[in-house]
């Protein structure tokens, strides 16, 4: 009896307990390998339900339990993610403490660089780890693809010569083609493009930098040809169609150019308009205008491309200025307007209503940049040079590296008998930024004009050249470089093109008639010294010159 109830008793506790408590869960110690796959699971759902601050303490206890490669690169994929990109950073350069061979690590770490523009950093990231992996050649692509964005192209050329042949390819081609190219190796170029497009003959960007190539040797039905093909491929590229209609306007063809515009929208037939207007074909690009205003008729961008038009095909300044003072304040093309109107002001000599203007805009836009510069500038026509330098300052306390204001500056200094400070600060403004021709230039004539280092005043006017393909002072530059170096035909050939593109310059005349007279082409050398006389009459040892000439 005694013993059924003690039975009776622990069953009812035993029911008593089990359908109102739960049993106390069981902890089982996990496995090191399950521990890991644990945590990275952990880690992975933190994220995906935004609770990032977990996350991060988890992602730590991951790299703790596994430090391997795949987990520093998930883990600063994760920073990276959350747009902590120095902690990501960080975690990839303590991977390569622990693994200093694996390039995933390095790859990743110069993609970091890459994506805030530090090429410099994502290159030295390649180049340490191809010190120790010389022979991993898959690497070297994409160095040459940063040496390249960060225009060094004698380093691109320098690494995939060192490619052995079976590890060439179509992209290892087409970016040597492209540093010939930006070298002043043209032919070269030309030829690597040819190889590229043998091994994909749909390789679309090698046919567009061939077209490029064709395009600045002036072999503009080449040129027109190819843009036209890839047109097949991407019917809609509109750069690629304005491309072709400048081309069709550089080949007399402007009829073929206007065709282009069927059925486009007004966004585009503005643009077209502009391309007309600078290759001076006025009447075409007047009848754009016109189609325009038939759709809308009275807008701000319509009065400012109106403006654009009287200043450009008439040079009616006053009717410009009419234009441009219907635009409203509210406009986005309001801003272009003031700055539009203040050079037409000063083109007149108008200084009066110029600084007018200038002040009313620059209380109202005190950190706009291009008003500043107007500022110098209208100083600078008066030869207030005292006050334009005071502008200057003022102007480099807000922008201190400012190419055209540090130019502006250089300017001044050479009108104010300063050479060898401005030649210093032209130097200056190279190294800061290696492709601005204005200062390419400069520094190149001036080498010129001393007889210095005439192979180094080549190189900067021809890489000044390559910008603004077209100018007449930069070739005229070449031109008098080559005159120097007494490779006359050379500098023939350069100053009747400089004169074709800027005739109203009266030393580019002059050194017209210099270097015709030098080759005994008189009747030139008379022609070029009478241009220089009209557009400068006070030029008292040329109108010598020429009249000993003429005597002769």
């Amino acid at each position: 009896m005694r013993n059924l109830i003690c039975f009776t008793l622990i069953l009812l506790a035993l029911l008593s307990c089990s359908p109102l408590h739960k049993p106390r869960p069981v902890s089982i110690p996990l496995s090191p390998e399950a521990k890991k796959i644990y945590t990275f699971l952990r880690f992975l759902d933190l994220e995906n339900q935004k609770k990032i601050e977990e996350a991060k303490l988890e992602a730590q206890q991951l790299l703790q339990l596994n430090p391997e490669p795949y987990i520093y690169l998930e883990v600063a994929n994760f920073y990276w993610r959350n747009l902590d990109f120095n902690q990501a950073r960080n975690i990839l350069k303590q991977g390569l403490k622990k693994f200093p061979e694996n390039k995933n690590l390095y790859l990743s770490l110069a993609k970091s660089y890459l994506a805030e523009k530090r090429l410099k950093d994502a290159a030295t990231t390649l180049e340490e780890y191809l010190a120790i992996k010389p022979e991993d050649f898959s690497v070297y692509q994409e160095l040459a693809a940063i040496y390249l964005e960060n225009k060094e192209y004698s380093k691109t050329i320098d690494l995939l010569k060192k490619l052995p042949p079976e590890k060439q390819n179509k992209i290892t081609y087409y970016y040597l083609a492209r540093a010939n190219f930006e070298l002043g190796l043209t032919q070269k170029a030309e030829a690597l493009l040819q190889k590229t497009l043998k091994l994909d003959p749909e390789f679309f960007e090698a046919w567009a930098e061939l077209a490029y190539i064709y395009e600045m040797n002036k072999k503009y039905a080449e040129a027109e040809e190819i843009y036209t093909k890839l047109l097949e491929q991407e019917e809609n590229n509109e750069d690629l169609v304005l491309r072709i209609i400048e081309l069709n306007l550089k080949l007399n063809n402007p009829k073929k150019a206007k065709t282009f515009l069927e059925d486009k929208d007004i966004d585009f037939k503005l643009k077209v308009f502009l391309k007309f207007l600078e290759n001076k074909y006025y009447e075409y690009a007047e009848n754009i205008l016109e189609d325009v205003k038939k759709e809308e008729k009275g807008t701000d961008r319509v009065n400012f491309y109106s403006a654009l038009l009287y200043y450009e095909k008439y040079q009616d300044y006053n009717k410009a200025l009419q234009y441009l003072n219907k635009i409203t304040p509210k406009s986005s093309f309001y801003l272009q307007s003031l700055e539009f109107k203040i050079q037409i002001l000063l083109l007149q000599k108008n200084y009066a209503l110029a600084q007018k203007t200038l002040d009313e805009v620059k209380q109202a836009y005190p950190n706009h940049k291009e008003f500043y510069i107007l500022q110098i500038y209208a100083f600078e026509q008066q030869k207030k040079y005292t006050q334009a330098l005071s502008w200057i300052e003022q102007a480099l306390q807000k922008w201190p590296k400012d190419k055209e204001i540090l130019y502006r500056k250089a300017i001044i200094l050479e009108n104010q008998n300063q050479r060898q400070k401005s030649l210093e600060l032209m130097e200056k403004i190279i190294s800061l930024y290696p492709d601005y021709d204005p200062a390419l230039n400069f520094v190149g004539y001036v080498l010129a004009e001393e007889g210095k280092d005439l192979n180094r005043a080549k190189l900067l006017i021809e890489t000044a050249l390559k910008m603004s393909p077209n100018n007449g002072y930069y070739l005229d530059s070449l031109a008098w470089v080559y005159f120097k170096l007494k490779e006359l035909d050379k500098a023939w050939e350069y100053i009747q093109k400089a004169v074709s593109f800027t005739a109203d310059d009266p030393t580019i005349w002059q050194h017209y008639g210099d270097i015709a007279r030098s080759l005994n082409l008189k009747k030139e050398a008379i022609r070029g010294y009478k241009q220089s006389l009209k557009l400068n009459p006070h030029n008292l040892e040329l109108k010598k010159l020429l009249q000993k000439l003429s005597e002769n």
